[in-house]
């Protein structure tokens, strides 16, 4: 089945939350960085725990997921290029993390051995083709990634990449923000109306291919 065309949305939390609602959830790099991101309003993992009939989230970094476990949260440390955790999940989301692991191949079969057929594979990741980075091209000759970042993507390279390793892409979707300047927030999404991939950031939402 060939994948759907992308289309531009206001938020992904929009297409995310009825496909994750009363699920169970497996969340990859649920950290965010820092376990002091539980205190804010646009932690991916809170707003999954609001909706999930039951989650997990793993991480690599020991200290962070030691911190959240001590504040109640199910989370274990783990390589999500190489995890066994021996059962499937309904949805398995992977927020902003693609670009941090050295092999996606590795991360995509990892991810495939805990979904079942019918499970949903939930993938966001910053678009390097967006505004932001245009930004960085035109002013220092260069995209200018977090320190963590070892890959950039965009579209027609993910849909390859999960092509190869056997996921079907039922949504592709980009987004913007959230904009702490309302006035930019609104420039950005009337340009990326414009031209989709202007948007900052993109969502794929894949299933084990037939």
């Amino acid at each position: 089945m060939a994948s759907t065309e992308s289309v531009l949305i206001g938020d992904r939390w929009d297409v995310m939350k009825p496909l994750l609602a009363g699920k169970s959830v497996l969340d990859l790099g649920c950290v965010d960085h820092q376990a002091k991101q539980e205190s804010g309003e646009e932690w991916l993992h809170k707003k999954i725990q609001s909706v999930a009939r039951d989650l997990l989230g793993v991480d690599y970094k020991i200290e962070e997921v030691e911190a959240l476990r001590a504040k109640g949260y199910k989370v274990e440390a783990g390589n999500v290029e190489a995890l066994e955790l021996g059962r499937t999940f309904d949805v398995i989301t992977a927020g902003n993390i693609i670009e941090h692991v050295s092999n996606p191949g590795n991360f995509l079969e990892s991810v495939k051995r805990h979904m079942q057929a019918d499970s949903l594979f939930l993938l966001t990741t910053d678009n390097c083709y967006g505004l932001r980075s245009l930004k960085g091209i035109f002013l220092n000759d260069s995209i200018i990634p977090n320190q963590e970042h070892v890959a950039t993507y965009e579209e027609k390279v993910l849909r390859q990449l999960f092509a190869r390793h056997g996921l079907e892409i039922t949504g592709f979707y980009f987004y913007n923000g959230p904009y702490a300047n309302p006035w930019k927030e609104k420039l950005i999404y009337f340009l990326s109306r414009i031209r989709k991939n202007f948007a900052w950031q993109m969502l794929v939402v894949a299933r084990k291919g037939g």
